[in-house]
């Protein structure tokens, strides 16, 4: 299983699923600007530096869950 939860069999991350269908889209609708960015968010957000909600079919990222860096 892929995503953020590949410990349990019985989750599905459909916040993964759907960034994925939105990169495809965006290559699709050659918007490689979007595809970037939206591909960088996916592997943070697989790696666990930050929580992504959906508002109106489209990611955010939820502030709350940035890692501090030690720029910061």
């Amino acid at each position: 299983m892929s995503g953020r939860y590949t410990e349990y069999d019985n989750v599905t991350d459909f916040i993964a699923i759907r960034l994925r269908n939105l990169i495809r889209e965006s290559y699709r609708m050659e918007r490689h600007d979007m595809a970037k960015v939206l591909s960088i968010a996916l592997k943070d957000y697989l790696e666990g530096k930050h929580d992504i909600v959906f508002v109106d079919g489209w990611p955010h990222i939820v502030k709350d869950s940035v890692k501090k860096t030690e720029h910061d």
